[in-house]
């Protein structure tokens, strides 16, 4: 059965998506009541990025929730601190959003004076914690001692520790169904009570270093993210279950864009975890639903500037997934993008052969869409777009397998020095170039200052052959 690029019925609208779909930062949020964060700041980023972030995901397997034996460790995780009130974190609650929150949200406590802790700190720390149990998410409560910025005598020193160890047993409490000052249950990994540890200390501004100190607050940071991910992960399959189950009584609230939605912004959660093949799965499925279930585009697009000529590989030159949201999204467009990001994907894992051979299929079934709506496009827009597209892929290629295992056969293509190369333009003398270049039975020459030299053997086609390929074909 058809369906048609529309908004789902009643979504809520994708708030700051833009061109920049940046599924590489994890961000970790922070609020500074107290004016300590310029202190913390410097030293907090020397820590970064994360090292050895162990995950261990939990799975539904026949209706049970259970956590793999064997954890997945990312060697090296790239934190991104914003204050809470930046405006990237400014997001609708839609859950298609809940990759781009902050994974972790972190309370910068100061206070020397037991007294002033008691009638402004804690309330402060209980108000917050209200909205950090409400929605759900991973917290810290950092707190943060100046004392040595002056001279100490003993007394102040056993008052700082006082008002830490008052926070502890305020707050730090094991989860329960009760959880924290009555403030309800604690967000726990797959919904079970878990015992952890969500206070820390810093000693700043001391001459002497901090080590142990630092150690725990990243500890309880990667802690806080992999929990954040684990139910990520889950969130998102228990939605795809649901929309899955929707398609299948045939529901008017099933839609492609809304399911494309949900399933990507898994495959970023997976992608932020490194799990680049379970990303890649989500694609693939993507894709193949996308020739299953037909779906419609309002029109084959191809008309804004440079759509000849730029690169099949940038997924961010276009807000592609506001397109698709508000339902305007050009077939062109889409096929593009989602080449884009499984493109990207094999490339991360270091399969640029895969990536090559997926090419020469994505710009083959490409050249007949745009054969088809010949019509509807620029004079040789399509032998322009081929050219374009075989040079983009093939210096993405190239340029992975020279930074990937040697072994990789892939057709070394090299460019004069005396010539750069600059996409193809329909609108300039790119018809004029093409035109002689490129018949519907022909075989197309390739420019003087492209020289191709592919290896014996090799397992991807050369690129004369992907565009000798691609334009004969009508």
């Amino acid at each position: 059965m058809a369906t048609s690029v529309s908004p789902p019925p009643g979504s809520a609208p994708l708030a700051g998506q833009a061109h920049s779909t940046n599924t590489d930062a994890m961000y970790v949020s922070y609020q500074d009541d107290f004016g300590v964060w310029k202190y913390v700041e410097g030293e907090l980023r020397q820590h970064l990025p994360l090292r050895h972030v162990a995950l261990r995901p939990t799975r539904h397997v026949n209706g049970q929730i259970l956590t793999l034996t064997h954890p997945r460790v990312i060697d090296s995780m790239d934190v991104k601190l914003l204050s809470f009130d930046d405006e990237r974190l400014q997001l609708s609650s839609a859950v298609a959003n809940l990759y781009k929150k902050p994974y972790l949200y972190l309370y910068i406590v100061h206070c020397d004076d037991s007294e002033l802790y008691k009638q402004v700190v804690k309330p402060k720390i209980k108000s917050w914690l209200q909205t950090m149990t409400e929605r759900h998410q991973e917290w810290l409560i950092v707190y943060a001692s100046l004392g040595h910025r002056r001279t100490l005598v003993d007394l102040a020193s056993k008052l700082q520790r006082s008002v830490y160890d008052r926070i502890r047993m305020d707050f730090n409490v094991p989860a329960t169904s009760s959880g924290p000052l009555g403030l309800g249950a604690v967000p726990a990994v797959g919904g079970r009570a878990v015992t952890r540890d969500r206070c820390c200390q810093l000693r700043l501004l001391d001459p002497q270093p901090d080590h142990d100190h630092w150690e725990d607050l990243t500890n309880k940071m990667k802690d806080g993210i992999a929990a954040t991910i684990d139910q990520h992960i889950l969130t998102y399959e228990e939605e795809l279950k649901k929309a899955d189950a929707r398609r299948a009584i045939s529901s008017p609230a099933w839609s492609y864009p809304s399911y494309f939605f949900l399933k990507e912004s898994l495959a970023f959660v997976l992608e932020r975890a490194h799990m680049m093949e379970d990303a890649l799965i989500h694609y693939l499925e993507l894709e193949a639903m996308y020739k299953e279930v037909g779906v419609r585009f309002e029109r084959f697009g191809g008309s804004d500037a440079l759509d000849d000529s730029s690169s099949p590989l940038d997924y961010t030159k276009k807000p592609y997934r506001e397109l698709l949201y508000q339902g305007s999204i050009s077939e062109f467009d889409f096929r593009q993008y989602l080449f884009a990001r499984e493109s990207r994907l094999l490339m991360m894992m270091g399969r640029p052969a895969e990536a090559a051979h997926k090419a020469v299929s994505f710009i083959g079934s490409m050249s007949l869409a745009l054969h088809r709506h010949r019509d509807v496009l620029a004079p040789f827009f399509r032998e322009s777009w081929i050219f374009s597209a075989c040079m983009v892929v093939a210096e993405q290629c190239e340029r992975a397998r020279q930074s990937a295992s040697p072994q990789i056969t892939i057709p070394s293509i090299s460019v004069s020095a005396s010539s750069s190369f600059t996409p193809l333009s329909s609108s300039s003398s790119s018809s004029s170039f093409i035109a002689p270049l490129v018949h519907s039975h022909s075989t197309p020459s390739i420019p003087a200052q492209v020289q191709v030299q592919p290896k014996a053997k090799s397992s991807t086609p050369p690129i004369h052959r992907i565009i000798r390929n691609s334009v004969t074909t009508p």
